[in-house]
């Protein structure tokens, strides 16, 4: 007998932007900053694919970009942790 196995996926795509002017207004009680930004949207986007699992796991893939600043928002080390490309 077979067992029949769901995959639940979600893909999502992120519009890219170039950042022409940033201003910090002030620095907010929950440690967080208020900001005026001007930005120019371009017609690049990231794609997130989410995937229902029992663990959590982050893998990521395409260019390389110093300080991994996305890794530590969700908990996990910077420096490659659980990077497809090394």
């Amino acid at each position: 007998m077979f067992d029949i196995v769901y995959i639940c996926a979600m893909l999502a795509f992120s519009n890219c932007k170039i950042n022409l002017g940033l201003n910090v207004v002030e620095k907010r009680a929950d440690g967080f900053h208020n900001i005026e930004s001007v930005f120019l949207p371009i017609q690049l986007a990231d794609v997130v694919e989410i995937i229902d699992h029992t663990d959590f796991s982050l893998s990521v893939s395409g260019l390389a970009i110093d300080g991994d600043v996305h890794l530590g928002r969700v908990g996990l080390p910077a420096g490659g942790a659980g990077n497809d490309d090394g």
